[in-house]
């Protein structure tokens, strides 16, 4: 029963809300120093098209493991609610235990253009489940934007990266300077048996009749 409910929340669901679900639109996601705006990697937005729902014959719910903002690919994993493996795309035939058509999963659309639309074919849910590991599936224009596929970081998200370079540098530069501060005399070559006899730093004047004559 919560799982239809989920899936009627999902009809209520704005496209303009739906569209900030999806990685391409992380100023930190793509190659730091591409040339080219955002919109040449996937196009221009158009529409959402609904949010997938997984299931295996079964009917246990599953759901795409989300691919992370610095990973240029990632394996297509559908885990449970607990977070175990139940179903993935294999590489190799030998390895196709969690099949996902030797599971049936199957796939569901609660709101957007596609709407209540079920795919139990095996190509057509591999599909949407490598589309899904992006976030919500939306429909973009890639021909009038001449499009390459190659997702690329945003202003914003080069100028974070080189402000944190500068504050790191400006950080381990002012730890440096302490750091001949407060250990000059070791950084001097001073032996610490020297500083016995003399305080270190008290004939620092040279030729100053106000320097402190130390004994």
């Amino acid at each position: 029963m919560a799982a239809v409910e989920c899936d009627d929340g999902w009809r209520d669901v704005p496209d303009v809300l739906a569209f900030y679900d999806y990685v391409g639109h992380n100023p930190a996601k793509g190659g730091l120093f591409r040339a080219g705006a955002m919109n040449s990697g996937d196009g221009i937005t158009i529409g959402w098209l609904g949010h997938p729902s997984f299931r295996t014959r079964t009917g246990q719910r599953l759901y795409p493991r989300r691919m992370p903002s610095f990973f240029e690919s990632f394996p297509v994993i559908l885990v449970d609610e607990r977070g175990t493996v139940r179903a993935d795309q294999p590489f190799r035939r030998a390895e196709s235990r969690y099949a996902l058509e030797r599971m049936g999963v199957s796939v569901t659309f609660s709101g957007g253009a596609l709407d209540g639309l079920n795919l139990t074919n095996r190509s057509s849910v591999a599909s949407i489940a490598r589309r899904a590991q992006f976030g919500e599936l939306l429909e973009f224009d890639r021909l009038s934007g001449n499009a390459d596929g190659v997702l690329r970081t945003s202003p914003r998200g080069w100028f974070t990266f080189a402000h944190i370079t500068f504050s790191l540098l400006f950080l381990f530069g002012h730890w440096w300077h302490a750091s001949r501060t407060l250990f000059r005399d070791l950084l001097s070559g001073i032996d610490k048996d020297a500083s016995v006899p003399a305080t270190f730093g008290g004939f620092l004047k040279v030729g100053d009749v106000a320097t402190v004559w130390v004994r």
